[in-house]
């Protein structure tokens, strides 16, 4: 039985631990590499030796939507892998929970042999003074979760349920999601992530559309993904949003767009921004409306858009 009183967001995603290094020598294998690069452990392994991360943060679309949503006073909870190294758990998954709880949300980590999913966001200069900018990606123990890892006492609880993209390639937890959703009369907030996410949103999102309510998030690349599939994704959702960087945000919502410039700031670090502007908006929008989302109304949205734009910018200028 829900709380009307507490609003409760519930997600299931990557549990990923992002590390970062700033002023890094950029070597000519590591220059080569596209970005973002999605490499084995091994390889993963090769470029994280010779590279000195000066700081690590929990990570994962999800996971960053939960938090941002956690520090405005919203209960939350998140389900997840984690990674094994000799029959433990490693250093990266001991950190995850850790923090996780200083961020006031609990979880449920289900333990696999592959190490926790990493993210390392590098930035330096090569020999020649060259500004590069690098992401490497092992999403390792993260991208195993499975049906049983939907816990639907939470989802019965939760006012909305969170998930990136990469959720709708998994058949099973998919169905589980959606079957839950229905019968609980529980909204999805999908935010598509990656690329490949957008494509797998694209591949299934008339499907579920029609019996559940949706507000979906994506960044410039992925809108175009998506629309591969779905020409028009705001006919279909309760809510859509694209995130365009720099050049602002566009809502699509009740026949109306809504758009919202960027706060202009100086760039440090891009990582996260558009996770956290996806979760001060949901933040706001169940704020706002007391937990009766659909009682949302297109004259709200300027204000929320705003201020969502505005916690993003400080991901930039502070990071």
């Amino acid at each position: 039985m829900k709380n009307q009183n507490k609003t409760f967001f519930y997600g299931i995603g990557h549990s990923m631990v992002d590390y970062f290094a700033e002023n890094v020598l950029i070597y000519d294998e590591l220059e080569k590499l596209k970005s973002p690069a999605h490499l084995e452990e091994s390889d993963f392994d090769n470029v994280f030796s010779k590279i000195v991360p000066k700081m690590r943060k929990t990570g994962g679309t999800a996971v960053n939507i939960l938090k941002t949503a956690s520090k405005t006073g919203i209960e939350c909870f998140f389900s997840g892998s984690t990674g094994m190294k000799e029959d433990k758990r490693d250093d990266d998954a001991i950190f995850f929970q850790r923090e996780m709880a200083e961020n006031k949300i609990e979880c449920q980590l289900f333990s696999r042999e592959n190490p926790t999913g990493r993210f390392l966001s590098i930035s330096g200069k090569t020999e020649d003074g060259k500004e590069v900018q690098k992401v490497i990606v092992n999403v390792g123990a993260a991208k195993k979760i499975e049906v049983a890892q939907v816990n639907e006492v939470r989802f019965g609880h939760s006012n909305c349920f969170v998930m990136e993209g990469m959720q709708f390639m998994n058949q099973g937890v998919l169905e589980q999601i959606v079957d839950f959703s229905f019968r609980y009369n529980v909204p999805l907030a999908v935010d598509c992530g990656t690329i490949f996410g957008a494509e797998a949103v694209g591949k299934r999102l008339l499907d579920i559309s029609n019996s559940l309510d949706i507000i979906l998030f994506a960044n410039e690349a992925e809108a175009a993904a998506l629309k591969q599939y779905v020409e028009k994704p705001e006919d279909v959702c309760f809510l859509y949003v694209e995130k365009l960087g720099e050049n602002g945000s566009k809502a699509f919502f009740d026949g109306k767009v809504i758009y919202q410039e960027a706060i202009k700031v100086p760039k440090k670090c891009e990582v996260a921004c558009g996770d956290v502007f996806a979760g001060t908006l949901l933040a706001g929008i169940f704020k706002k409306t007391q937990n009766c989302f659909w009682d949302l109304k297109a004259d709200d949205l300027p204000e929320l858009l705003e201020l969502a734009s505005l916690e993003a910018s400080k991901v930039l200028l502070n990071f």
